[in-house]
């Protein structure tokens, strides 16, 4: 593929008819504007935004994922994870597992721990072509703190994957409602669990 060196100045574009008139592109100038942004090429994000109040209908209690990503079966050792599906406006939903932090893991013994959700009401989506996942799932490990961004991010499988830089710079641009530990914003350990669109 080749650009042209021919530049426009000054000019209109004719778009084909749909379904929106003057009045409604007046009215609803979002309607038409982009949903993201691009930083460079092939490399584009949409946004996603979610009420702050929101709540997972399901969060799966103790289950590893282990027969179908066998790369998250060492991740929580003894521990409880548990399990959220975040609709990202794509075919399937991200898998986001979490859990308390070892250190955490290790005060709350004997008593207890009732978890609820990080809940992610500001998604910044980075779009990565389905054939550059070539593992079943892309796989990103770290931490969503109590302020409710991401931190400590790393792309754990594959272990070498071109776009980790433009996923993960894409990535700390979410904003949580933090997750709770009995009723107290706590830091979680995530593993966030991007499956391959073709399978």
């Amino acid at each position: 593929m080749s650009l042209s060196d021919l530049h426009m100045s000054d000019a209109t574009i004719a778009l084909p008819h749909g379904n929106i008139s003057k009045e409604q592109i007046a009215d609803t100038p979002t309607a038409i504007a982009p949903l993201g942004s691009q930083s460079a090429i092939g490399e584009s994000t949409d946004r996603i935004s979610l009420p702050k109040n929101g709540q997972f209908g399901v969060v799966v209690v103790g289950a590893s994922l282990g027969d179908q990503y066998p790369e998250a079966t060492d991740l929580w050792g003894g521990r409880m994870p548990y399990t959220v599906y975040v609709h990202v406006g794509l075919a399937k939903s991200w898998i986001l597992q979490y859990s308390l932090p070892d250190s955490a893991n290790s005060a709350t013994v004997g008593r207890p721990a009732h978890l609820d959700a990080p809940w992610p009401y500001d998604i910044e989506r980075p779009n990565i072509a389905p054939e550059d996942i070539n593992s079943g799932a892309l796989m990103v490990h770290g931490y969503v703190n109590k302020e409710g961004h991401f931190e400590t991010l790393a792309v754990v499988s594959p272990q070498q994957f071109p776009q980790e830089k433009f996923l993960l710079d894409t990535l700390r641009h979410w904003q949580f409602r933090p997750a709770e530990e009995n009723g107290h914003d706590t830091d979680v350990e995530i593993l966030l669990i991007i499956p391959d669109e073709l399978n």
